[in-house]
Formats: structure tokens, C-alpha cells, sequence
């Protein structure tokens, strides 16, 4: 299994965040990283594709608590040693 650095990994989450919001698939094939990771790498960092209040599904949507978490997560990665 191939990893990652800290780094690399935060900058793809980023890429998944608004204002870039590209899709996974995306992802995947223009960083050479299998879709299945980046899966994984969404969800440790609470990214939801479900709907919130309203029915909104886009990440500047998100409730303040999804924000957060990944706020939480991009900071503790780059913090990380």
C-alpha cells in the first residue's frame, strides 16, 4: 500500500473543499491516487455529500459542525510531525 505525506494528503482534501469542489473521480485520476482512498480520506475528514437542513448538499452549505470537523482535520494533519 502506497502512502501519503500529511501535506499531500491535506492539499487533495482542499481540492475536494469550496471554492474547488472537484469531484473524486477527478481527483483520482489527475493525482494518480486510487478513488478508494480518496473515499476514505473524505470521510476521516466529516466531508458529507448528504443533503444538510434544506435539502443542500454543497459544501459551502455544510452546518457549522461539518466545518469544523474539517477544519479539525486539515489542521491537525498539518500540524502533524
Amino acid at each position: 500500500m502506497k502512502t501519503y505525506s500529511p501535506e499531500r494528503k491535506a492539499a487533495v482534501i482542499a481540492r475536494m473543499l469550496p471554492p474547488h469542489n472537484q469531484p473524486l473521480s477527478q481527483l483520482s485520476r489527475q493525482e494518480e491516487i486510487p478513488i478508494k482512498t480518496l473515499y476514505h480520506w473524505r470521510s476521516e475528514a466529516g466531508i458529507s455529500t448528504l443533503p444538510v437542513s434544506g435539502g443542500k448538499a454543497l459544501p459551502h452549505e455544510w452546518s457549522p459542525e461539518g466545518e469544523i470537523r474539517t477544519l479539525n482535520f486539515n489542521l491537525n494533519n498539518e500540524l502533524s510531525p
